[in-house]
């Protein structure tokens, strides 16, 4: 199984300040830590997912 390559950035968003998102590297893989801002933004654009819009 092939992982998918992550996009190439120039810039971070807007929304996404210094401590936004942490990467740590847990026993080999890596772990994506976000702050509970960007957690409750994520929830918010699931759910809009899920409703069809």
């Amino acid at each position: 199984m092939a992982i998918p390559l992550l996009p190439k950035l120039n810039r971070l968003p807007i929304g996404l300040s210094e401590g936004a998102v942490a990467i740590a590297l847990e026993e080999g893989v890596p772990v994506f830590r976000a702050s509970s801002a960007v957690q409750e933004r994520i929830e918010v654009l699931l759910e809009k997912q899920m409703d069809g819009g």
